[in-house]
């Protein structure tokens, strides 16, 4: 029982703390590293955990166990979007995520994260209110009027949530014609991005996903943008041409 108990200690630390070396997890966990360092074999030998992309001495979490939680939607995503995903992470050097729509909000379902010492994290399951994120706003804008017009009387309602209806409305306009949203720190001061829907369902459909490149506010440039836009496009037909297959 110790050992089941030490491994879902590790999951637990790792997902709060992710990306985290086997050195720093088993200090934290005031564990051997040889324990701790075969627990996470184990753990990744059976998928919930990996080597992270970009630097393989660190782990991270993968989507199983959102996935599990969630009966099983974001599997067949990440099958899709992960080569996309690390060539945008190649090319932006910034944290890449998938995103997902879930009522009125958007859960992170996947992500390679940035090699940069100040990054944007959010772990796996992190949730914000839909038009408060780039991918988000690019999902939204997808919804029909009368959909778009409902959520907005829904969100408006909720105390904690800022919602500046006209503007959204004219933002979400910007977004169809452009084909792609910009958060400028929308939900947190410090998270900016850019955006786009993955319509794996064709395009006159409601996008279920969304991709994002998110950047720490004061990283993000507006001269970045267009060459950012270019690759997420690519990422984006990359992703609904897998889906296809």
């Amino acid at each position: 029982m110790k050992v089941i108990t030490n491994a879902v200690r590790i999951v637990e630390t790792l997902i709060r703390e992710q990306p985290i070396g086997v050195t720093e997890l088993a200090g934290k966990l005031e564990l051997p590293k040889s324990s701790v360092y075969r627990m996470l074999s184990s753990l990744e030998d059976a998928g919930w955990i990996a080597r992270q992309y970009q630097d393989q001495r660190l782990w991270v979490q993968t989507p199983r166990l959102w996935a599990l939680v969630h009966q099983g939607p974001g599997v067949q995503i990440r099958d899709w979007s992960m080569p996309a995903m690390q060539e945008l992470n190649s090319l932006t050097g910034e944290t890449i995520h998938i995103t997902e729509s879930e009522n009125d909000d958007l859960v992170v379902i996947d992500k390679v994260e940035t090699t940069n010492p100040i990054r944007v994290y959010d772990p796996l399951g992190t949730r914000v209110p839909v038009h408060q994120s780039a991918s988000g706003k690019a999902i939204l804008a997808t919804w029909s009027t009368e959909q778009i017009e409902s959520y907005i009387q829904r969100v408006s309602k909720k105390a904690q949530v800022t919602l500046n209806a006209q503007s959204l409305r004219q933002e979400l306009e910007e977004i169809r014609k452009n084909g792609y949203a910009v958060n400028r720190g929308n939900w947190r001061p410090e998270i900016s991005g850019i955006g786009v829907p993955l319509c794996i369902n064709g395009p006159d459909v409601l996008a279920p996903y969304g991709l994002a490149v998110s950047i720490p506010t004061h990283r993000f440039s507006e001269e970045d943008i267009p060459v950012f836009v270019q690759y997420l496009s690519q990422a984006q037909q990359h992703i609904l041409g897998q889906s296809k297959l």
